[in-house]
């Protein structure tokens, strides 16, 4: 079963990095880019979709971001290690999922999940006008990176 997770874990991740370079930022550096890009991101996306929610995790405070950004990267290593026993599928694993969360942290990674999202909530009848929420998304994901 764990390897079954790691390797839809794994496949998600993969399907959703665009190409990049590895990642050498010390991880509390690298959460505090992410951290701080998400809690500013987060609040602009939630005025603008009236919703509450967070891009990259419940917190709205920066030190408590990154480390809860750091605990789960520790997680999914160790997790890593109990199943594959390799340093470097694990750094691999790590790696990919860095640069997933910067794929988030695009404008074109926004677009893709807030469109999404316009299209699953007019289907559940929360918008009427799926034309003004995809704008909406447009205009706020405008205040992300181009590249993170």
């Amino acid at each position: 079963m764990k390897k079954t997770k790691i390797f839809i874990l794994i496949s998600l991740l993969a399907v959703l990095v665009l190409v990049g370079a590895t990642c050498t930022k010390s991880p509390e550096s690298f959460y505090k880019k992410v951290c701080k890009t998400s809690i500013d991101f987060s609040e602009e996306l939630n005025d603008v979709l009236d919703q509450e929610f967070s891009l990259i995790g419940e917190e709205d405070d920066l030190d408590d971001c990154i480390d809860d950004m750091i605990e789960q990267e520790e997680d999914l290593y160790d997790e890593c290690m109990d199943e594959e026993d390799d340093e470097d599928i694990c750094d691999e694993v790590i790696e990919n999922y860095r640069l997933t969360i910067e794929n988030f942290l695009t404008r074109q990674g926004c677009l893709t999940i807030y469109t999404s999202y316009c299209s699953m909530h007019q289907g559940m009848g929360e918008y009427e006008d799926f034309n003004e929420c995809v704008s909406d998304v447009q205009e706020v994901c405008k205040t992300l990176p181009k590249t993170f």
